[in-house]
């Protein structure tokens, strides 16, 4: 499955995640995760942009680097053989 965030994989999940679940999450877009009963849930920060409920930026990005996990989701604006990943903002991913 490919999903586009974590939004979009809770909702491709079987209609949600199951009730029970006990899990932790570190994500950019924890949306879709907050009314879920036993899952934990951190946030990788920086600026939040409104418009899609994420955080990126450089701060986001290092942040996710010192993170060790079973499962990892990585959502980008676009890819380009030759120029790599992107987002939508002018701020550079690295700081």
């Amino acid at each position: 499955m490919i999903a586009r965030s974590v939004n979009d994989f809770v909702e491709r999940t079987q209609g949600g995640l199951r009730p029970d679940l006990t899990a932790t999450f570190v994500t950019h877009s924890p949306t879709a995760l907050v009314d879920h009963p036993s899952v934990e849930v951190y946030v990788l920060g920086s600026r939040l942009f409104k418009h899609s409920a994420v955080t990126c930026e450089a701060a986001t990005t290092q942040a996710a680097q010192t993170v060790q996990a079973d499962v990892f989701l990585l959502g980008v604006t676009g890819v380009h053989p030759h120029a790599g990943l992107t987002q939508g903002s002018a701020r550079p991913l690295r700081g």
